[in-house]
């Protein structure tokens, strides 16, 4: 017994332990959920944008049925570059947010407020995304995810030239 205390030392002082570890709120789960979702459908978007623009005759499938006649192929390519960047911020906002970072949590609302003004604005067809988006605020407004984030000890894991 004595042995097993030296080599692995005290039990209860790792983060395994059930009395030290920290459960992430199930809002929070769906939360980075839904944004993982948005964030895979952004880079759906760019490419389909992207793929449009190369395609010389216009006849994609994809866009079948919507005026795209005067829209140029630099305005795709540009719009389709800015859906990608969109995405894999998404998708890097989606990760720290699981992992509890507060200025994630920040800029998830804030969007998610912003979705509900321009649902808001295009009122009978937004109705869906102001729905999601008022979920969204609620989630991470609920007070076991404040009090979740507020707990978390997020570090920014910054890649570092000297190590």
């Amino acid at each position: 017994m004595s042995d097993w205390y030296a080599i692995r030392g005290n039990a209860s002082a790792l983060p395994t332990d059930p009395k030290n570890m920290r459960f992430r709120p199930l809002g929070v789960t769906i939360v980075g959920l839904l944004v993982r979702i948005a964030a895979v459908w952004q880079l759906a978007v760019g490419i389909f944008c992207i793929s449009e623009a190369l395609t010389p005759s216009r006849a994609s499938r994809l866009f079948q049925g919507q005026y795209l006649g005067s829209v140029s192929d630099g305005y795709l390519w540009f719009a389709g570059l800015v859906a990608i960047a969109f995405g894999l911020i998404l998708w890097r906002v989606a990760a720290n947010l699981v992992e509890g970072d507060p200025a994630a949590r920040i800029f998830v609302v804030a969007i998610a407020v912003l979705n509900i003004i321009f649902a808001l604005l295009s009122f009978p067809w937004g109705i869906a995304g102001m729905i999601i988006n008022l979920l969204v605020v609620f989630l991470l407004s609920s007070s076991t995810s404040v009090r979740w984030f507020a707990e978390s000890k997020f570090e920014a894991k910054r890649p570092s030239a000297f190590e």
